[in-house]
């Protein structure tokens, strides 16, 4: 049996039952992970999929966020929630909750959670939104919170920075490189559904193995989400030096050596121009005009940053 694969159902029959009727998708989705993040983070890995709670049905998303304590206008920042619209499969809690009273700010730290709903029963969709969103929990357990006063208070999320702050006593409520989490996300996973696909053929037990046996395998890697953002990441994510600068970094949250490291090869701030645009344009969906003078820029970027990488590695070479 493949060493993660086995690391896996040894995690998730500590906590679940052989006759769980989710136990195969939990032990393919802690494989998943494994597969990602390694020996290195075996122990978060580990401790996400022991301590999260996870609320899997099928029932609508709606109604398993309820049954965590969120109400669904809270969970999607006060939208209008129709779970007939509904795309979303699953989503994460990170499990820290941030408001202001009496002109302070106040935290409470509770358990992560994932919901998860199972109502369309389609295994490959459902595997890869599992995934995903504990895939934010693997990134957003270590070095999450930083304060340096009452009036400033910052989580981290993978890449994603964001929180509370007074100023002359207005809140406000920062948010950095939130829609680059996703997208890096959204990569980190259809990475690990390639792991996922080569099992195919691999010994597993019989309760894994029905499960295993739902997925369509012709599309379980396809990028899922965030379509026109992930196009425009998706050339750098296939260079080693920007790849390298994410998964060495971002689980322990090296954010400064991520930003760091790219704008030693594009220039200052160009880190936060990258994700910055990524921002704006996804609240600008329907200038077209807009999206195709960002997609010029992204192309630019990329092929510089490609351009500039393999000048490194040829010196790099050539000093050894």
């Amino acid at each position: 049996m493949n060493k993660y694969l086995r690391q896996a159902e040894s995690i998730i029959s500590r906590r679940f039952d052989k006759s769980d009727e989710n136990y195969g998708l939990l032990v393919m989705g802690c494989f998943a992970l494994l597969s990602k993040f390694g020996d290195e983070y075996l122990p978060i890995v580990e401790k996400v999929m022991l301590e999260t709670d996870f609320h899997i049905g099928n029932k609508p998303l709606s109604e398993l966020l309820n049954e965590g304590g969120i109400a669904a206008e809270d969970a999607f920042r006060g939208e209008e929630f129709y779970d007939t619209e509904m795309t979303v499969t699953a989503i994460s809690s990170p499990g820290i909750d941030l408001w202001v009273e009496d002109g302070k700010i106040m935290m409470e730290k509770e358990t992560p959670a994932i919901f998860c709903t199972t109502i369309d029963g389609d295994a490959t969709t459902i595997l890869n939104a599992f995934v995903h969103e504990v895939a934010h929990l693997i990134k957003s357990t270590v070095n999450v919170v930083y304060s340096d006063s009452p009036k400033h208070f910052l989580v981290r999320n993978g890449l994603n920075i964001f929180g509370l702050s007074f100023e002359r006593n207005s809140p406000l409520e920062p948010n950095d490189n939130s829609m680059l989490d996703e997208v890096i996300n959204v990569l980190q996973t259809a990475d690990m559904m390639r792991a996922v696909k080569e099992l195919n053929g691999s010994p597993m037990s019989d309760e894994v193995l029905r499960f295993y046996r739902k997925l369509d395998l012709d599309r379980i890697d396809l990028l899922y989400g965030y379509d026109e953002l992930t196009s425009f990441v998706l050339p750098l994510w296939s260079n080693d030096y920007f790849r390298s600068s994410i998964e060495n970094n971002i689980v322990i949250g090296r954010i400064d050596r991520i930003r760091n490291d790219f704008d030693s090869i594009m220039g200052a701030n160009s880190f936060h121009y990258y994700s910055t645009y990524l921002d704006y344009i996804d609240g600008n969906y329907d200038d077209e005009k807009l999206i195709n003078n960002m997609k010029d820029w992204y192309d630019r970027m990329n092929r510089t940053y490609a351009m500039r990488t393999r000048v490194l590695s040829m010196a790099n070479r050539n000093k050894k």
